[in-house]
């Protein structure tokens, strides 16, 4: 009867520890794909802003080189910085790539950075770059991501004592019906009946069932 307790239990542990895995890396893929989308829009946006014209580049006097944690840099030819400036302790260079989001390990961190040409250049290349702290952006979702681990704990644990207190109580029902068999065998008394517990139908139909059995015995002795 321990198994009846136990079994499930552990059959609850594994789907917890299961679901728990998939919300990580199921939040870690929304998160990246958030950030990229985030940085992509925000660059789209302030390349509006820049223009070049006969060949010289204008930028707005209150273009904002930084916003929502996204860093913008003006870069000219061969990435040369025009205006703006990386995040502090970001000092590694990279080239330019106009094809897709770039992803940069520096100093156990993670930056992406996208660039997009700004148009109407002519032969000369300027590029707006954005670049963007992954766990700047990332933080912002990690108590999304707590709310949803405790929650699956917290199911887990109402789950499991929900399931130890019905077990607990099936044992307990049957170890009485398994009781009373045992007197019914020991006094040969097939007069007396076994009780009949409405709470779980199951156990209700196995004790009808006996009950009819020792009412046909009964009958037999007649």
């Amino acid at each position: 009867m321990r198994y009846l307790i136990v079994l499930p239990s552990l059959a609850i542990s594994v789907m917890a520890v299961v679901m728990l895995v998939l919300v990580h890396i199921l939040s870690n893929a929304a998160v990246e794909y958030d950030v990229k989308k985030t940085l992509a829009g925000g660059v789209r946006v302030n390349q509006k802003l820049l223009a070049v014209v006969e060949g010289k580049l204008e930028v707005p006097e209150d273009f904002e080189y930084k916003s929502d944690n996204i860093y913008f840099l003006i870069l000219g030819q061969n990435g040369t910085i025009i205006s703006g400036e990386y995040p502090e302790e970001f000092t590694v260079e990279v080239p330019v790539e106009l094809t897709k989001t770039q992803t940069i390990k520096w100093e156990r961190e993670q930056y992406l950075i996208k660039d997009v040409r700004i148009k109407n250049a002519g032969k000369e290349l300027y590029v707006l770059r954005g670049v963007v702290k992954k766990e700047d952006i990332y933080s912002s979702y990690k108590s999304i991501e707590n709310i949803s681990y405790l929650s699956i704990l917290v199911v887990f644990f109402v789950i499991t004592a929900s399931g130890v207190v019905l077990f607990r109580q099936i044992s307990r029902i049957i170890k009485n019906m398994c009781q009373s068999i045992e007197n019914i065998g020991q006094n040969a008394d097939i007069s007396q009946r076994l009780e009949e517990d409405d709470r779980i139908y199951e156990i209700r139909v196995l004790a009808q069932a006996n009950n009819r059995m020792l009412d046909r015995l009964e009958q037999g002795r007649m």
